[in-house]
């Protein structure tokens, strides 16, 4: 499982105008895309110099994303880098099919995650939660590590995303994160 991540959500551009840092941008960008390829890569090249024992499926990749590479956060580094992420489910099942790997992406909405709670302000924690239809609230850690076991029991998953969000749909604001819950 490679869930490891840079939550930076910077805007290309400030309100004032003014471009948003470069080095934060590449730090995002370098977390969430090349440590997704950097950890992929090693797993398949230690898996697949295993000896054949004849098993059709060796193992199993599953790499976190985030819905808001789907639904468009604002943040363009960050849905750029876990839309990369969400890229490479089918391409690098096909790549690893000969080792006998599967490949998976999780695409989660909110998960009550200490990561989760650092980026969202009390106002904004409550509209996601809010924004889920029926349950009203937001995902558990129980409920990602249930997807989790499932997707390693069944070898017919392979090279999809799959969102984990209780249908929530991410409602557009510009102020992720800040003091208004303003939502446009």
């Amino acid at each position: 499982i490679n869930a490891a991540a840079n939550g930076r959500m910077l805007p290309l551009v400030t309100a004032d105008g003014r471009a948003s840092d470069r080095t934060v941008m590449r730090d995002v960008i370098a977390t969430n895309v090349l440590g997704t390829l950097y950890s992929n890569q090693i797993f398949a090249q230690r898996l697949g110099q295993h000896a054949d024992d004849g098993a059709e499926v060796k193992g199993v990749i599953i790499n976190v994303s985030s819905i808001g590479a789907i639904d468009g956060v604002v943040g363009a580094s960050y849905v750029a880098s876990k839309a990369a992420v969400n890229g490479l489910a089918l391409s690098l099942a096909r790549e690893f099919s000969e080792l006998g790997i599967r490949v998976m992406t999780i695409a989660p909405g909110g998960i009550d995650t200490p990561m989760f709670r650092e980026g969202a302000n009390e106002a904004t924690y409550k509209l996601i939660a809010e924004s889920v239809p029926g349950l009203k609230r937001t995902g558990t850690a129980d409920e990602f590590a249930s997807l989790v076991k499932h997707i390693c029991e069944n070898d017919y998953l392979n090279g999809s995303v799959i969102r984990l969000d209780g249908g929530m749909r991410i409602p557009f604001t510009s102020n992720v994160g800040k003091d208004s819950n303003r939502v446009n």
